[in-house]
């Protein structure tokens, strides 16, 4: 795998609850390489404690890696779903479903007009007994949804 990474670049923006682990090895160790993590309750992340300042801060991201001039063949995209406010490991308080589409809405622009095209993973979302399965598929429909709306400018 990582001799085939070659000179590529790559961003890894992993929005969730939290960073459960490092990117992989090869990824990290032979690539160029740039990543946004942006957390809701781990020490040592940019982290989140209103659901008023997590666009904001994942628009700061965006605004940064755009600012470094680096320019990235590939976006690796942790799109997880366990900030959601009724989510039992990891929701926060004011984190809707709106506020969650609007932050899928904005990762796919950002790629899209970027040129990037994007590989990502439905991550996180944890059922409960007040969150039920299909409102987790529903969760991660949003990301599906703004990939798809997005997909056919970031593949000309």
């Amino acid at each position: 795998f990582a001799s085939s990474l070659g000179a590529a670049a790559f961003a890894f923006f992993e929005l969730a609850a939290d960073s459960l682990s490092p990117p992989p090895p090869a990824l990290a160790a032979t690539a160029r390489f740039s990543r946004i993590t942006i957390g809701i309750g781990r020490p040592g992340l940019p982290v989140v404690r209103r659901a008023a300042d997590y666009l904001p801060t994942i628009e700061q991201g965006l605004a940064d890696v755009e600012l470094s001039g680096r320019r990235f063949d590939l976006c690796l995209y942790n799109a997880g779903m366990d900030p959601f406010e009724r989510c039992g490991i990891g929701g926060r308080r004011g984190m809707t479903v709106e506020l969650l589409a609007e932050r899928e809405e904005t990762v796919f622009a950002w790629c899209s007009a970027s040129g990037l095209p994007v590989a990502f993973v439905l991550a996180g979302g944890y059922t409960s007994a007040g969150f039920s399965q299909a409102e987790l598929v529903n969760l991660h429909r949003l990301t599906l949804d703004a990939a798809v709306r997005h997909a056919a400018s970031i593949i000309q």
